[in-house]
């Protein structure tokens, strides 16, 4: 062959040659050029291991917010406790006469809650065909709160109330006693239920009128001195046991509730007594 022949053949070896290089593409690692696109081929690198510390947009793990069941009571726990009420006063708490006094049926009112009502006696004056309720009492006929009062230590040895439930000052107002004198007594009381139980607390009530004498003046003082001594720890709340009380049709004498005044002064405690039952 000429020289030119053999020229022309490296020509075409030489094209052929390089159209068969390898190609090298951008965003190639071994090109050390960046990839503009970021997302043009899929990552196959290893996936890091999660660490333990959660991230801050992490929401919370619901379950590390339910509250220590120890130190959680449940309700059951919270509602076994027995309540202790004391019935304290005079002849309208004590029951007599063939009447039991509001107390049966304000036992059957906290039919379903756990409360025991205490005292150092369970007899009425007389008697009374009713003993299907818890008798325990601190009712006593026909005392003046000063002769409650001093009494009460011996029976707070036997005793001690969560609930207190004073109507009293019905006989000193009966024999003209001052009003000044008798809230003075009340005061002691309330003074001594708290040496035995700093958290006790006292629903006082108004006292039912009589027939022939009205208690609206002790009443005022009554409430004066309620709120002269409650306190948040042991409250002293005004059971209202005047208004809608008529002597005339809801007592059987002059001083003592009928069957029908019983069951408004049950009523009138019981809605008081809620508010502290759990």
């Amino acid at each position: 062959m000429s020289d030119g022949l053999f020229k022309r053949l490296d020509i075409k070896i030489l094209i052929v040659s390089l159209f068969f290089l390898p190609v090298v593409g951008c965003g190639d690692e071994s090109s050390g050029m960046p990839d503009r696109q970021g997302l043009s081929s899929p990552d196959t690198s290893p996936v890091p291991a999660a660490s333990s510390a959660p991230s801050p947009f992490t929401p919370a793990d619901p379950a590390s917010t339910v509250p220590d069941p120890v130190s959680t009571p449940s309700p059951s726990q919270a509602t076994s406790r027995v309540i202790r009420i004391l019935p304290l006063g005079d002849s309208i708490t004590q029951g007599g006469d063939g009447y039991p006094s509001y107390r049966r049926s304000l036992w059957m009112m906290l039919s379903g809650f756990k409360v025991d009502f205490i005292g150092s006696h369970n007899s009425f004056n007389g008697s009374s065909p009713y003993t299907d309720f818890d008798l325990d009492n601190e009712g006593h006929w026909a005392w003046e709160a000063g002769e409650l009062d001093n009494s009460l230590n011996s029976w707070l040895d036997g005793y001690t109330p969560d609930i207190v439930l004073l109507h009293a000052g019905t006989n000193d107002v009966d024999r003209g006693q001052s009003n000044s004198s008798t809230t003075a007594e009340l005061e002691s009381i309330i003074d001594k239920l708290r040496a035995k139980n700093s958290a006790v607390i006292i629903l006082m009530a108004k006292l039912i009128p009589m027939r022939h004498r009205d208690t609206t003046d002790i009443n005022q003082d009554i409430e004066v001195l309620a709120a002269e001594k409650s306190t948040a720890v042991s409250p002293v709340v005004i059971v209202d046991q005047y208004t809608g009380y008529n002597p005339a049709t809801d007592n059987h004498d002059n001083y003592h509730p009928n069957t029908q005044g019983e069951e408004k002064m049950a009523r009138q405690w019981f809605a008081a007594l809620q508010a502290f039952l759990p």
